[in-house]
């Protein structure tokens, strides 16, 4: 099961309440194309909570890869009929699936990988 990863995560949304106008903070988590994306939601305080909890889902996913996998190499979009994605700049010899839910209170995400090469 070594070629295999998962990861999950789970925040509370309030924790990102501030982060909105922290340019920083997004700058240092986020890329230019997840931030542009990320100022075209109408809820942007869970869906900022729902992309870090992906990016580290990912992360943890790939923690037994030689490589090391820092926030700004994993970009989280979504595909024509909404599902979620996640783009591994340092690593192109995977799969992925990615799944990311939010209530009122807390986000969470999870995510299975399947390293290819390693």
């Amino acid at each position: 099961m070594g070629n295999i990863g998962i990861g999950v995560d789970i925040e509370k949304i309030e924790r990102f309440n501030d982060c909105f106008d922290d340019v920083s903070f997004l700058h240092q988590i986020f890329t230019q194309r997840e931030i542009d994306a990320y100022f075209l939601r109408k809820n942007k305080i869970p869906h900022l909570a729902g992309r870090f909890c992906a990016k580290e889902a990912v992360i943890k996913a790939f923690g037994d890869c030689k490589k090391k996998i820092f926030f700004k190499d994993v970009e989280i979009f979504n595909n024509d009929n909404g599902s979620p994605y996640a783009v591994v700049n340092k690593h192109k010899d995977y799969d992925t699936k990615i799944s990311i839910s939010h209530d009122e209170s807390h986000a969470i995400a999870i995510s299975l990988i399947k390293i290819r090469k390693t």
